[in-house]
């Protein structure tokens, strides 16, 4: 019997799993939606008075797991990163629950 391991994870390789250069490249622009959160609500505290904070930063879904997939169009992925807001309040500063 021929065996075709080889050519099923050459097409795996190629057409199924993202490379780890475009596997960075996501984790790239994660990490840059999540700064340009945190300039944003920083400057959303100077207008507004008020002091919310970023208390954590998580990576979630296909890109977290590795099991992004390609398509025809490159590939397929949501890159949801999860954020926690730490709400303080403008009088006193305490934290809100």
């Amino acid at each position: 019997m021929y065996d075709l391991s080889s050519k099923f994870n050459t097409f795996y390789t190629s057409h199924v799993v993202l490379s780890q250069d475009e596997q960075d490249n996501l984790h790239n622009k994660k990490n840059l939606n999540i700064q340009r959160l945190k300039d944003g609500l920083k400057e959303y505290n100077i207008e507004n008075n008020t002091s919310y904070t970023i208390a954590e930063t998580c990576i979630q879904g296909s890109v977290a797991m590795s099991t992004v997939v390609q398509n025809e169009d490159g590939y397929v992925s949501r890159v949801r990163p999860c954020v926690q807001l730490r709400l303080y309040s403008p009088v006193g500063g305490s934290p809100i629950k």
